[in-house]
């Protein structure tokens, strides 16, 4: 079975998966002995990125909730990624699969193609974790891809608005790439529209980039022979069988067909799909994204005389621009190779807006003398790979002991794994004996240990990275995947949890207390546990490492800042928000006095810091600070950018909170409608901003539209994150919530009671979000006239939010009115006006006077009033309510309606007072 790869490009809104079928003897200068090891050792001669990513499609967006606190410059959905397809991983020989992935980065990483204008730029290397047997594969990863691949954009709305002249640019961009490939003695193929992606440009719009280098063949002369693999329906005609071996020149004149069909699907998609009439009998599916293919297959005997019949039908094609296409694709879609031809700039160099360059091709990478797993340094990259995956290191320690079985050169390595503990349990009694039995000198390894010691663990400041990923790390724009929701989908939790102790224990051993190698298993921990729930036990973890770097036993400063940021969120999540505050604060400063506002670890810092302010319901400082972020985002990053949409949202929310709801939704439909067009109809982004609307329309009094949404936004969270996550139970209580609001009181009952058994489990009893939980099963049991249950409830969430929100919080409030309410229902009118008193100074004061809930507390107020018969005070308060909602709301929302209604029935009463 033919080795299959698949990509995807997580930028596109189209997801695209797809696999090509090769002979794999076509790569025929590299060893029969390749393997991971020796992957990996090339990859280090190429001084390639080891990047701490995961592969995981379901897995991009996670960490999104109602209130979000992500850090700024998260790029994880820019990413293409390649991966070896699974059903390869257990037919193929592993050696033949490294051989393929050896020979992509062996052709991506020459003189030639770095930074080549057309041609795709390898970022680096990340890891995809087999969920059967724990084996660790590479995944090559590849610059951000604004568009995806051709395939998929050219199926957006974006892309079939393209007119003519871009879909020619794009076109002379790939044959631009494929022409220096073949002037430098490099065959790519496996020409296809999925083998291109499109990257935004400045002045034309859209570049486009060739990739997918793993069946590209490098010939020393023209009497070699190669092999090609097969694509359907995109091989040349005299390409009708694998195995079949080539002369150069003959695979340069398949690449040509290859490249001629791309562009004529491009050109003429609209036509092939149906989206365009042609008067030709070319389509035959109602499937769009099927259509196009379909009408290629059928239709490849025929090719040039369909050519002249769309050009015919295209209304942007008349006179010299429509002879030049014609000539180009009767000659790059000739059946006669030998009359095969590139020339489509030379044919439409008027439409090409794009300059020549000057300088001269550079010579291919000599890069022939294979490296083998013995050349594999573990000390050069130790410090990246204790930033992966814990099974990334077991791994590569499993493949050293076994490949060690034969072959005794791995013995240095061998014993390093064994002296730190690196995928082995630590054990120096074993290292010294391999050491002694094997003759080896350990001088030169420990000469490195010494040199990562005396910097703390820290890897080379001075090394310099060509890509663009690797830069945005090193200066702080990039965060890392934390690994702790993979560890949870696949039930691998308490394993990591263990395993990650004991690694951190066994390095503290070589490298002692508080070393920057150490913190990344820090880091790892605090993410475990914060999923676990153990806020106390990321306090403990990292206030002790806090005191070692404050002690001086550690080696920077930058991890106090980063030891405060997280002390700050365990204990905003315990609910200590006066300490997280003092936390965050320090943070914020001193970033802030070191880097300046406009870095993303300040940044990072102030989003924190905001957070906390909205979680104790200081709305203006929180907006203040989110204002500043994203001036900053819009400057750096642009207005679309997902980290800019993460500010707008958090600022949408807080916008609503204030009561300015009109802000608030404009602000997150603006978001809406950049992610719809970004992302998956169930990316958890985009599932997070409908959830924020849905609660907009609640409040404009839309209930039904607020429950359309929150189906939507609650069946794709159940499906993605899964029931027992805090996204998941928001929605379930969104959904009682609006089913109370239009009276289904028993439903909304039976939800809220499963949505607080599993938040109990999820974040404990005295969560806030498990306290609304409560506040909101009182509430419905008030209206389903269950007074005593709902005092109960009432009083529980009002003793729990005093003790940890404070006895002004927002929140606290609510309870304050709920139970103030349940006094009134009982008739005890005097104990319910002192509470509503109480709650509409806290309001005035928090809220100002025109705020939805201190116009909820003024009305009831004034409903107390008239039943202790103090109609006039009453009627003033009404009056009040009214002038405001008008004001706010506008004359014919519910709430205002229903004001006009109280002052009615309430005339009503002083005319019967009056005798009238």
């Amino acid at each position: 079975m033919p080795v299959q790869f698949e990509w995807t490009t997580f930028s596109s809104s189209i997801g695209s998966r797809y696999s090509t079928s090769a002979d794999l003897s076509s790569v025929d200068i590299l060893s029969e002995q390749d393997s991971l090891l020796s992957f990996l050792a090339t990859a280090q001669a190429l001084m390639l990125e080891m990047l701490p990513l995961v592969w995981n499609q379901q897995l991009i967006g996670f960490g999104a909730t109602s209130r979000i606190h992500e850090s700024y410059g998260n790029q994880q959905t820019s990413f293409a990624f390649k991966r070896v397809h699974d059903a390869s991983k257990s037919s193929t020989p592993h050696s033949t699969i490294y051989r393929i992935l050896t020979n992509e980065i062996l052709t991506l990483c020459g003189p030639f193609s770095r930074n080549h204008p057309n041609i795709v730029q390898l970022q680096g290397i990340c890891w995809e974790i087999s969920c059967i047997n724990d084996d660790a594969w590479p995944v090559l990863v590849f610059e951000k891809a604004d568009f995806g691949d051709l395939y998929s954009f050219a199926m957006t709305p974006i892309g079939r608005e393209m007119g003519l002249d871009k879909r020619l640019s794009l076109c002379i961009e790939m044959e631009k790439a494929i022409m220096d490939m073949h002037s430098m003695n490099i065959v790519h193929g496996d020409i296809k529209p999925q083998n291109v992606l499109v990257f935004k440009d400045p002045i034309e719009g859209y570049r486009a980039r060739v990739t997918d280098f793993g069946y590209t063949t490098r010939f020393a002369d023209e009497k070699s022979r190669v092999r090609l693999p097969i694509s359907y329906p995109w091989n040349a005609p005299e390409h009708d069988r694998l195995g079949r071996e080539w002369f150069p020149s003959q695979a340069r004149k398949a690449d040509i067909f290859s490249f001629g069909l791309t562009c004529f699907w491009l050109v003429f998609e609209p036509f092939l799909s149906g989206s365009l009439e042609s008067h030709l009998d070319i389509s035959s599916t109602s499937v769009p994204e099927e259509a196009s293919l379909i009408a290629i297959s059928r239709n490849k005997k025929k090719l040039r005389e369909v050519v002249r019949g769309l050009i015919a039908a295209h209304t942007d094609l008349r006179g010299q621009k429509a002879a030049a296409l014609e000539t180009f694709f009767d000659m790059s879609l000739n059946d006669n190779p030998d009359k095969r031809d590139f020339g489509l700039k030379r044919l439409l160099d008027n439409l090409a807006s794009q300059k020549e360059t000057d300088e001269g091709l550079e010579t291919v990478l000599e890069f022939t003398d294979r490296q083998s797993g013995d050349a594999f340094k573990l000390d050069s990259w130790l410090f990246d790979l204790y930033r992966c995956d814990y099974r990334v290191r077991r791994h590569i320690g499993q493949c050293l002991l076994e490949q060690y079985r034969t072959d005794p050169r791995l013995g240095l390595q061998v014993a390093l794994c064994y002296k730190l503990g690196f995928g082995v349990a630590r054990d120096v009694d074993i290292a010294t004996k391999i050491l002694d039995q094997d003759r080896l000198d350990f001088g030169p390894v420990q000469e490195s240990l010494q040199i990562l010691i005396a910097r703390s663990g820290r890897p080379d400041p001075t090394r310099k990275t060509d890509s663009t990923v690797g830069n945005m790390g090193y200066l702080g724009h990039m965060h890392w995947t934390d690994f702790t929701e993979h560890y949870r989908q696949q039930l691998k939790l308490e394993e990591a949890e263990a395993q990650i102790r004991r690694e951190k224990a066994d390095l503290e051993l070589t490298f002692g207390q508080g070393s920057y190698i150490g913190h990344t298993l820090v880091e790892a921990l605090c993410g475990i546990y914060s999923t676990q729930g153990k806020w106390k036990d990321v306090e403990a973890l990292c206030l002790g490492e806090l005191r070692v770097c404050e002690e001086g036993l550690g080696n920077t400063e930058a991890l106090i800042r980063s030891y405060k940021s997280k002390v700050a969120r365990a204990y905003q999540n315990q609910g200590r928000l006066q300490a997280a505050e003092t936390f965050a604060e320090d943070a914020f400063e001193e970033y802030d006095e070191i880097w300046g506002e406009e870095s993303p670890l300040t940044m990072d810092s102030m989003v924190l810091l905001a957070s906390i302010y909205l979680d104790q319901g200081r709305w203006d400082e929180a907006v203040e600070l989110y204002d500043r972020v994203l001036e900053q985002q819009k400057l750096q990053l642009g207005q679309n950018h997902p980290s800019t949409l993460l500010t707008m949202n958090n600022l949408a929310v807080t916008y609503w909170l204030q009561g300015r709801w009109d802000q608030s939704l404009a602000m997150q439909n603006q978001v809406l409608d950049v992610e719809r067009l970004r992302l998956r109809d169930d990316d958890p982004s985009l599932l997070m901003t409908m959830s924020a609307i849905l609660v907009s329309h609640t409040r404009c009094g839309r209930w039904g539209l607020a429950d359309e949404m929150n189906t939507v936004v609650l069946e794709g969270r159940q499906r993605i994150l899964g029931p027992g996550h805090p996204d998941t139970i928001i929605s379930l209580g969104n959904r009682a919530w609006i089913y109370r609001e239009q009276g289904r009181l028993d439903e909304a009952a039976e939800i809220e009671l499963k949505a607080i058994e599993t938040g109990d489990r999820v974040w404990g009893p005295d969560h806030p979000n498990q306290l609304t939980l409560v506040a909101n099963l009182a509430a419905t049991r008030w209206a389903q006239d269950r007074y005593d249950e709902a005092e109960n409830l009432t009083a529980k969430a009002l003793e729990s939010r005093q003790r940890v929100l404070g006895p002004k919080h927002p929140d606290t409030l609510v309870s304050l009115s709920d139970l103030a309410s349940i006094l009134w229902i009982k008739g005890q009118y005097d104990e319910c006006e002192t509470l509503e008193m109480e709650v509409l100074e806290a309001r005035k004061e928090l809220l100002g006077d025109d705020h939805h809930e201190t116009l909820v507390s003024l009305s009831n107020l004034a409903h107390t009033y008239s039943k202790k018969n103090q109609l006039d005070k009453a009627r003033s308060l009404h009056t009040q309510v009214l002038e405001s909602r008008r004001r706010v709301l506008g004359e014919e929302h519910p709430d205002t309606l229903s004001t006009i209604a109280d002052l009615d029935l309430l005339s009503q009463q002083i005319n019967e007072a009056n005798g009238m």
